[in-house]
């Protein structure tokens, strides 16, 4: 099992290089290419602000509002802090989001009297952030004059459909409600979707409803984020075609194909953006800055404070 995995991750780690290798050398990037794509740069200022400030506030206030609703109180300061050491120790993991593995972790190791509820609250945290992802790359869409508008608002519309499906599948039908046992993929889906039904069900549902609202404000600081790297880099793009695109983008991130969403995510953003004519090269930036200062420096953080608390490193797969 240890070999599979083993296997596995050298196997990710080689599909990023070979997608990073080919959109660099396709599109002829160098540091020439990153000094001229530089053209305002103060509007990096309020990226690091919200990057260092609000997200993280508004990511530990939300996940306390997802605990607080299933019963559970932990302070706002610890939350931050685990949300910092999660993203250190996840950066490595395959997909964007493989620190929510840790994360799951980490509080299961600091509270494990409340284990399975924090687990439900981060499984129903993640629901309903994809959920809204969507939601909001498909009514955006509709203000998006582009001819790929209607395939993606498609696409996003299917998913949608998958996800209730699924819930009310594991809702309805008495098979999905037994006990599950096993440690095969659709197995380990099952019994997330059993806990998120669970956690759903125990929820007090006016704090849930603040939890949406603070997903939502957490997604915007990233589309907020996003804006100002184009203006730092001199293309003015309405808010709405980011509200239409960032989504997808992020879900296609999400794909455990390769490290931290590498070479997916910058691809997603070439194909995506340069339909509005910006060239490929400022795209593959745009990208690896983003991820710099959405990823990287709350990282840097983490790394600081697994220095400083001394924590010992759960392992995800557990």
């Amino acid at each position: 099992m240890k070999q599979s995995k083993k296997i596995l991750k050298l196997l990710q780690l080689a599909v990023t290089i070979v997608l990073l290798s080919y959109l660099l050398s396709r599109w002829g990037y160098s540091l020439n290419t990153l000094q001229a794509d530089v053209k305002f740069p103060f509007w990096l200022l309020p990226c690091f602000l919200i990057s260092i400030v609000v997200t993280p506030l508004l990511a530990g206030w939300r996940w306390q509002t997802f605990l607080s609703a299933i019963r559970i109180k932990i302070r706002l300061a610890e939350l931050i802090r685990i949300n910092f050491l999660s993203i250190f120790w996840g950066v490595m993991l395959p997909s964007s989001d493989g620190f929510a593995f840790i994360r799951m972790a980490l509080v299961a190791h600091r509270h494990p009297e409340n284990k399975e509820k924090a687990i439900g609250s981060i499984i129903l945290e993640k629901f309903f952030g994809i959920f809204i992802l969507l939601t909001t790359a498909f009514c955006a869409g509709f203000f998006f004059k582009n001819p790929q508008t209607g395939r993606l608002r498609l696409i996003t519309g299917l998913c949608l459909f998958f996800m209730l499906a699924l819930i009310a599948a594991v809702a309805i039908m008495p098979v999905f409600q037994k006990p599950v046992i096993g440690k095969s993929i659709f197995k380990k889906v099952l019994r997330f979707m059993q806990i998120l039904l669970l956690s759903w069900q125990q929820a007090h549902k006016g704090k849930l409803f603040l939890g949406f609202l603070l997903i939502f404000s957490v997604q915007l600081m990233s589309y907020l984020t996003i804006y100002c790297l184009f203006r730092f880099m001199g293309y003015e793009i309405p808010i709405i075609y980011h509200l239409s695109l960032i989504p997808i983008i992020q879900i296609i991130s999400l794909l455990p194909v390769t490290i931290s969403g590498f070479g997916l995510r910058e691809g997603a953003f070439v194909f995506f953006y340069q339909q509005l004519g910006i060239p490929a090269n400022s795209l593959i930036t745009l990208s690896m800055l983003n991820f710099f200062i959405q990823t990287g420096i709350p990282a840097l953080i983490g790394g600081l404070l697994s220095l400083i608390v001394n924590i010992p490193i759960p392992k995800a797969e557990k």
